[in-house]
């Protein structure tokens, strides 16, 4: 998306992020996203709140394009809202897909996503996770 950096200062404004996604989705023949959808996924990936995405908070925003529903899960089963998901979140969203899984495949899914072991499922780690589990 560095394309649409259009002033080259090496970060994304609203603005920037909002022709990159529409025109993107444009190019993939995807429905452009609502207002609130740009706002929403902008303000989830600012994760130090300056109102730009550096390089790294803009990379996040590059799954929704492809597929926003996984954000919107991923923000939705956040409830303490510090971008990641515990085992309890998980398990609440694994639930409210399928109601009749078993805890263990819950359990084993969390440890096979949990790259890095700390026991949270950072944005990066679900989306991953998310790729496996519907690839």
């Amino acid at each position: 998306m560095a394309q649409y950096d259009f002033n080259s200062d090496g970060v994304f404004d609203l603005d920037e992020f909002r022709y990159g996604w529409n025109n993107e989705a444009r190019e993939m023949e995807f429905d452009e996203p609502t207002e609130e959808k740009v706002i929403t996924n902008f303000e989830f990936a600012d994760a130090n709140g300056d109102g730009l995405l550096d390089l790294e908070e803009g990379m996040i925003l590059r799954p929704p394009v492809i597929g926003s529903h996984y954000v919107d899960g991923f923000m939705y089963f956040d409830a303490n809202q510090d971008r990641m998901l515990d085992i309890d979140e998980f398990s609440a969203a694994y639930k409210a897909l399928d109601e009749y899984v078993e805890d263990g495949l819950i359990a084993t899914a969390f440890k096979l996503g949990d790259l890095n072991d700390d026991g949270n499922l950072t944005w990066d780690e679900f989306y991953r996770l998310a790729l496996i589990k519907d690839g």
